[in-house]
This record gives C-alpha cells, structure tokens and sequence, in this order.
C-alpha cells in the first residue's frame, strides 16, 4: 500500500507544495501590494497539491479495497493515447516552453496560447470550447493585473515592436 502512495509523481507535487510554501513565507516579507499575487499563486498551488494528495490517497483506499481485473476486462485493456511518462514529458515540456514565452511574447498572450495548447495536448478537442477557454483565462489575468495594478512582463519582442 505504501508503494502506491509514494510514486514519482506524488514526490513531484510535494516538492511543488514545498516550492510554493516557501514563495508564501517569502511574500510576507513583500510589500503589501507586492505581496499580493505570490500570495495568491502560492495558496493556489497549496491548494491544488492538496486536492491532488486527497484524490490519490482517497483512489489508493479504493484501490486497496477492490479486487483485481482480469487483464481482459472493461478495465484492465491497454489505454489509448500516450503513456503516463509520456503524459509527464509532454506536460513538463509545455510549461517549461510557457516560461520561456512569458519573456519571449508576454504574460498575457503566453498565457493564452498556453491555455490552446495543454488541453490539445491533453487530448481534449472541442477547440471551440478551449478557445473561449483560453480567451477569458488571458482576460481574467490581464483584468486582475489592471484591477491591482501588477505588472506583468510584456515580452522582449513585445517591446521590440511596439515599443
């Protein structure tokens, strides 16, 4: 049972809890409006790594409980799409090649192709539903950096341009 709950992936989003409890500690030392987006980052990457802990602590109870499928069954057939490490790859590339666009283009627009292409990636293909998807994520965050006065990277080539 313990095998279960300690995967790769699981020591991954702990040390991603641990990264952003110690950018939350680190914002208090921030002024008050400075403080404010790493807080809000930070308690939202706690809070996904707790739902995330919670969901495979509560799938690895079921799973302890079930009996095992035949590897004929409904379930225990070979899932289409790409492997779990290749999921993995895919993922990490796309949010590395994210951070690199956040000073290449822009937050904003990075954002907004980003938000395009991980559920393309994902395998998700109503692109009509992403696309809006994607639209008002980029406004949402153009929106709040406006409301609170944040400033966003504008992108190299951004400046390049326009000036």
């Amino acid at each position: 049972m313990l095998k279960k709950l300690v995967t790769k992936e699981v020591l991954t989003v702990l040390l991603f809890g641990l990264v952003a409890l110690a950018f939350l500690i680190a914002s208090f030392d921030y002024t008050p409006m400075a403080s404010l987006f790493p807080k809000i980052i930070s308690g939202a990457v706690l809070l996904l790594v707790l739902v995330y802990l919670a969901g495979h602590l509560l799938r690895a109870r079921k799973d302890a409980g079930a009996r095992p499928e035949s590897p004929g069954g409904a379930e225990g057939g070979v899932k289409a799409g790409l492997s779990p490490k290749r999921h993995w790859s895919v993922f990490m590339l796309s949010m590395t090649a994210y951070a690199l666009l956040v000073y290449g283009i822009g937050f904003v627009i990075s954002t907004f192709l980003c938000s395009l292409g991980i559920p393309y990636l994902a395998g998700y293909r109503k692109t009509k539903v992403t696309f809006f998807y994607a639209l008002g994520i980029a406004a949402a965050m153009a929106l709040i950096a406006k409301m609170f006065d944040i400033p966003l990277p504008k992108g190299f080539l951004v400046d390049l341009l326009i000036g």
